[in-house]
């Protein structure tokens, strides 16, 4: 099985490695709707937490994009 990564696209973090892009793709699917404070206290705050506090979650599964999120944005 193809090994699947959870990345923040906007900062190019990579947060998580999974053994099978369905495992990836419910994992994504159960962050994106979460609020910014969740999201936070779940996979960290965002390298630029002070500034933009934005986040792009996708999968990557062999060099490809198989699962984007919307946009997440910190709340002022």
């Amino acid at each position: 099985m193809p090994r699947a990564v959870l990345e923040d696209d906007y900062h190019g973090e990579r947060l998580r490695e999974f053994d099978s892009v369905d495992k990836a793709v419910a994992e994504l699917r159960r962050l994106e709707v979460m609020n910014s404070d969740e999201l936070a206290s779940e996979i960290g705050p965002t390298p630029c937490v002070g500034n933009c506090g934005s986040r792009e979650l996708l999968i990557l599964a062999e060099g490809k994009v198989v699962a984007r999120s919307k946009l997440i944005t910190r709340k002022p």
